[in-house]
């Protein structure tokens, strides 16, 4: 075929045969022939757009193969990887089947259990050291669990004591079965939490907070997990109020329903124990104690109904009884309380807000950036520790979901402004149900609640208020967990006018491994970020159960000399850091 020639289709693949002069060689091509060529053009055709399709998708797949490397500036998570103990060498540990392991007991651990937690989408972190073991009675005793070696051996060198004769101190300062941690890390009050002013000039309460006895009722999946929503057959019990004799909240005691989200019962016993950690000046906090604590405990492991409605109905009869002044002013001297005080009261919050319309929070498209997740309380208290987050301070999260993290920062920390972007309606939408019912709490417990903003149903692209208040801010959250590509450079876009010495908290970095100084990015202040990275512990995040890593970014005066090329580091051979100018 003298007059055939091949010709590319920029595909290296793919090639089509073709004649440039058929109708010039009619009388030497017959029909047979001519069908043929035919029939192979259109298969040559056919496979040019097979291979055209398959090397995209080849190609695809080595984009994805390849997106670690380290060219690509990405890199792998590594909170979930091992350190490998080296063969032969004594790290001081025992193997797990050495450590003194609590029986478990099945009828009381279920009970036990639901006092301590909280909910499916808020998890306490567990320390390392220590563990509550299970006694026949169903309490809870706090005792330290030997890890090491060392440990181990000091134990068995000391004698065993007499019974009732261990532990006394410990015993007087916290009852051995709580639904509060009584020796849980405290929070130093960096401003005046309790509002004096208002408790002062306030004595009747005249707010409407959503009451604990509607929740299963007015939420489209009950959080009891029970579908019968008859109070008829329910008891119900209502708590008194502390600070204000006029408002009262009613309960249904029930324990033989399902409380896999939402347990009442648990709350009225730690709002009871916090009466006594926080509120009562201390003759009444050490007659409660003593008094009604004990009764209410066990009627609670016990699932005592009658038990435990008649502690409440004592408890009730009890802060009548004391002098609301006296309250009040003990309220005005207290510089710490419980970490977990704070949590809990959020908690309240959020389960009344959230949790009854909470499946809207799954209308998303997964691993998009529009995936919502929650960063759970202990790790908030945690990171802003940190950063060192104090009253005073500006703090923004980009993207902000239901406000949780908002919130917290301003009651834990006592910012000057709290401010939150969230683009998702639904997301948006509970925002503004949970800020009320946290505004009306607040004034219920007497506490203050600063400034506060939100930026709803806006990107926090092209944001004027985000823009504005970038300046100002001295702690930046960023969830930048399933930020694409794209988003992740117009995050980086809207950091770049923030000010020296802000912190920026991500759980992925901002930066890339491969990130240099050159000449088109000196101004940019990535080149002033300094990287921290941190293990993040379990149950740390709504998404999963499992550790991962997080970063505190914080903004230096100096540029950071390591980001460098290394023909830059050759020519600079002085050790003074390099200035920022504009």
């Amino acid at each position: 075929m003298g007059g055939q020639e091949s010709i590319s289709n920029n595909n290296s693949d793919s090639f089509i045969m073709s004649s440039p002069n058929l109708d010039s060689q009619e009388s030497s091509i017959s029909p047979i022939d001519e069908k043929k060529g035919t029939d192979m053009q259109t298969k040559s055709l056919s496979n040019y757009s097979k291979g055209t399709l398959l090397s995209k998708q080849v190609q695809n797949l080595l984009e994805e193969a390849n997106k670690y490397d380290p060219i690509y500036g990405s890199s792998l998570p590594r909170g979930f990887l091992r350190d490998r103990n080296t063969k032969g060498k004594d790290n001081g540990l025992v193997p797990l089947v050495e450590k003194v392991i609590p029986p478990i007991h099945k009828k009381t651990n279920n009970r036990n259990t639901r006092k301590k937690s909280s909910t499916t989408t808020k998890k306490d972190v567990k320390k390392p050291k220590a563990a509550k073991v299970k006694g026949k009675n169903g309490r809870t005793n706090h005792k330290h669990i030997p890890i090491s070696k060392q440990e181990i051996d000091t134990a068995r060198e000391k004698k065993p004591l007499k019974k009732g004769q261990a532990n006394k101190k410990n015993d007087r300062d916290s009852p051995s079965s709580t639904f509060v941690d009584w020796n849980g890390p405290c929070l130093r009050l960096q401003y005046p939490l309790f509002d004096i002013e208002y408790l002062r000039s306030h004595e009747i309460y005249s707010g409407t907070p959503i009451q604990s006895i509607s929740l299963r009722t007015n939420s489209p999946q009950p959080t009891s997990l029970s579908s019968d929503n008859d109070t008829s057959s329910v008891t119900t019990a209502k708590l008194q109020s502390i600070l204000f004799s006029n408002y009262m909240e009613e309960y249904k005691i029930d324990f033989k329903r399902s409380t896999a989200i939402y347990n009442p019962m648990s709350e009225i016993g730690k709002l009871i124990e916090y009466s006594c950690l926080v509120f009562l000046p201390s003759p009444y906090a050490e007659q409660l104690k003593e008094t009604i604590l004990p009764d209410l405990n066990a009627s609670f492991d016990n699932s005592d109904t009658k038990g435990f409605v008649n502690a409440i109905n004592l408890y009730n009869k009890m802060i009548r009884e004391i002098p609301r002044q006296r309250i009040i002013d003990h309220l005005e001297t207290i510089d710490k309380i419980p970490r977990s005080f704070i949590h809990d009261f959020l908690h309240i919050v959020y389960t009344r807000s959230i949790h009854p319309q909470a499946n809207k929070l799954k209308h998303y498209k997964a691993f998009s950036n529009y995936v919502y997740g929650e960063l759970l309380p202990n790790f908030l208290s945690d990171v802003y520790q940190q950063c060192q987050l104090k009253k005073g301070d500006t703090f923004m999260d980009l993207g902000s979901g239901v406000g949780n993290c908002v919130v917290q920062a301003a009651l834990e920390c006592g910012c000057a402004l709290s401010f939150g972007c969230e683009i998702m309606d639904d997301a948006s939408d509970l925002t503004i149900l949970q800020y009320e019912e946290l505004k009306k709490r607040c004034k219920l417990y007497g506490m203050r609640l600063n400034n506060v903003e939100f930026s709803l149903k806006k990107s926090f692209v092209d944001n004027n208020r985000v823009a504005e208040l970038i300046p100002q801010c001295d702690v930046i959250l960023v969830n930048n967990f399933l930020f694409d590509e794209d988003l992740n450079k117009k995050v980086e876009k809207i950091l770049q006018t923030a000010k020296v010495g802000c912190k920026i908290i991500s759980l992925k970095s901002l930066r890339s491994l491969t990130y240099q100084i050159n000449f088109y990015n000196v101004e940019n202040i990535f080149n002033r970020l300094k990287v921290q990275r941190y293990d993040l512990k379990e149950d740390s995040v709504s998404w999963t159960h499992s550790g991962g890593e997080y970063y505190i970014s914080t903004v230096m005066e100096d540029v950071d000399e390591s980001l460098f090329s290394p023909a830059a580091r050759g020519r600079r051979n002085r050790g003074t850091p390099v200035k920022y100018t504009r």
